[in-house]
């Protein structure tokens, strides 16, 4: 069952791996940011988690109105799919925003923090899943609002790091920005908790990673940023694990249904004992019903099965029941018990879904090859 992918990552993970980071340095009246080109993927349709650690100094900012912004998508004014910032107002208010603007109801969380509370490194979160939208911080749900609807896609440019330039430096935001990453799922705290403090990359499941380490590149994905005026990457005490992928990769193509091409993904970091690890699947079903396979080897070639791509191998496959939601997303609970002789071990899985009324009868994820960190 051990993999050389798993072996490889053994290597990795045995030697010392904490490492000082760069991260974005910005202040609040200056319009510089990072701008990610527009990409479908930046607006998932399938619930979202935005998430990023930050310092922030409100003692610092100059007079008038100030939005200080973690990110935003469209920064268009009142049209953004979302945004994250510090709504300081005329007053150096120290309320953290998560807004989501939907199909139907918006959802707007608000996170109160103390003064001076963000000085040192927070990570926090915005999650939405077509019914509430909610704020983490450190992992610890915080805030939560409802909403409904899927997110709407008004195209436009991420931005990182700023927001709305019709007020020049209002939205700017004002302390450090590092590891800013987006999720097409809603992920819960303990799913958050279990990754914030690596320095992630290659995550599977149309998830974008900005280390920003020195660079604007997305290490997960192609959704790379641009430099917008003198963007400063600066050295930061925040330590985080470095890691070369998230204990999981993709492979093989999906067979598309009436949602889309289905894509696995995970929802947290496959480690023995966490038995809050989740495999995701978007684009599956609304209506219908599916199952993750679980599989002790995967395939080069695909196995045809009515029309669908089978890449894991079926003999020695086991069902888990799966369900997709409103948005056409799953998530499996795959609880990975803490038994020694798991740290290292690969297992392979795929979705495969039936939906009524499609006309498709059988489609299917691509296969996820998954190792477990000791």
């Amino acid at each position: 069952m051990r993999s050389l992918l798993a072996t490889a990552l053994l290597a990795v993970i045995s030697s010392p791996c904490l490492a000082q980071n760069q991260g974005l340095k910005l202040i609040n009246g200056v319009d510089t940011h990072i701008d990610v080109k527009y990409d479908k993927s930046l607006v998932p349709q399938s619930g979202i988690t935005l998430e990023a650690w930050v310092t922030y100094d409100g003692s610092t900012l100059q007079s008038g109105w100030r939005w200080p912004t973690i990110a935003r998508q469209n920064p268009v004014p009142q049209q953004e799919s979302f945004l994250l910032r510090v709504d300081a107002g005329t007053a150096s208010n120290t309320a953290i925003k998560w807004f989501v603007r939907t199909s139907g109801t918006h959802a707007h969380a608000t996170w109160n923090f103390t003064v001076g509370q963000l000085k040192a490194w927070t990570h926090i979160a915005g999650t939405y899943d077509g019914a509430f939208a909610r704020i983490f911080v450190n992992g610890l749900e915080v805030a939560k609002a409802a909403g409904s609807g899927t997110i709407l896609d008004a195209g436009n440019v991420l931005r990182i790091g700023n927001g709305d330039l019709s007020s020049p430096g209002a939205e700017t935001w004002n302390g450090e920005i590092d590891e800013v990453r987006l999720w097409p799922v809603a992920r819960d705290g303990a799913e958050i908790q279990s990754m914030m403090k690596l320095d992630l990359q290659r995550c599977p499941g149309e998830v974008s990673t900005w280390n920003l380490n020195g660079d604007a590149k997305d290490s997960s994905a192609t959704n790379h940023g641009s430099r917008q005026g003198q963007v400063t990457f600066a050295s930061n005490t925040l330590l985080l694990q470095k890691t070369p992928f998230a204990g999981a990769l993709g492979f093989g193509d999906s067979t598309a249904g009436c949602n889309g091409a289905p894509l696995a993904g995970i929802s947290a970091l496959p480690k023995v004992g966490n038995t809050n690890f989740a495999v995701t699947c978007i684009r599956a079903t609304r209506t219908g019903t599916g199952a993750l396979m679980l599989s002790a080897a995967g395939r080069t070639s695909p196995l045809p099965l009515l029309g669908a791509k089978v890449w894991i191998d079926p003999i020695t496959a086991l069902a888990i029941p799966a369900q997709g939601d409103p948005l056409a997303a799953s998530k499996t609970a795959v609880p990975i018990p803490k038994s020694p002789w798991l740290g290292s071990q690969a297992f392979y899985c795929q979705y495969f879904w039936i939906e009524s009324g499609c006309k498709v009868p059988l489609f299917a994820s691509d296969g996820l090859t998954i190792s477990i960190y000791p």
